[in-house]
């Protein structure tokens, strides 16, 4: 069908250190890809699956695509304190929120 356009696919990426701030950013992630940029900022129509394709799966189950994009997420500016109290035997941790930034996977 001539009227059909270009199939495109944007995925996101995370390390595998499962404690990194990466992998916990991993559904910011999700979020930026699937909803702010292409469903909030300009409704690009990307958001709908390619007919008789996943929205997720295996690359080799995956169709042709046009164009194809990746996104990571890094926060270098997050923390974590964790401080140790030896009288009752318990840790406590606090999260520092830095600045989440964006880019492409390369």
């Amino acid at each position: 069908d001539s009227s059909e356009g270009a199939v495109n696919c944007h995925g996101f990426a995370w390390g595998t250190d499962d404690g990194s701030i990466a992998s916990a950013l991993k559904g910011n992630a999700l979020f930026k890809v699937g909803f702010m940029n292409n469903l909030y900022d300009g409704l690009k129509g990307s958001v709908e699956q390619v007919p008789g394709a996943p929205m997720c799966g295996c690359i080799d189950r995956m169709p042709v695509v046009t164009n194809a994009a990746c996104t990571k997420v890094t926060d270098d500016t997050s923390t974590v304190d964790v401080t140790y109290y030896s009288n009752i035997g318990a840790f406590d941790a606090k999260f520092n929120m830095g600045t989440i930034e964006y880019g492409d996977c390369g």
